[in-house]
């Protein structure tokens, strides 16, 4: 239940707890759940300004994979930072779909080089 409000839950985040974290240290612990990719949205969420988003795009800390998706640190992505990169791209609702989610799931052969990631979106 939320103190301010009692009759509404929360979602429990580890930013709740620690108000003050740097943001800098919530995206790196958001980045190595999502196997080194976040999101502008993700950004923003866990409080850098764009402007801030720039800076670090500028001097390296950031790496753009695709439109408001980056690398955290640096820009060799495995296949799976790859797929989740193109998920995070979709939006919301966005899965990886046919031989991507085949290869994520293991369900058959997949390489480093698959190039073409297959994302469905609503």
């Amino acid at each position: 239940m939320s103190p301010s409000n009692p009759g509404v839950c929360q979602v429990w985040t580890p930013e709740a707890y620690e108000p003050d974290t740097p943001p800098d240290v919530r995206v790196a612990r958001l980045a190595a759940e999502q196997h080194g990719v976040v999101s502008t949205a993700q950004l923003l969420e866990r409080g850098l300004p764009r402007t801030a988003i720039s800076v670090r795009v500028r001097n390296g800390r950031l790496h753009p994979i695709h439109r408001g998706v980056y690398a955290v640190g640096h820009p060799a992505l495995t296949l799976k930072a790859r797929f989740m990169a193109a998920v995070l791209a979709g939006g919301p609702g966005a899965a990886l779909a046919y031989r991507s989610a085949g290869a994520e799931w293991a369900c058959m052969d997949s390489d480093d080089d698959l190039y073409l990631i297959e994302v469905t979106v609503p």
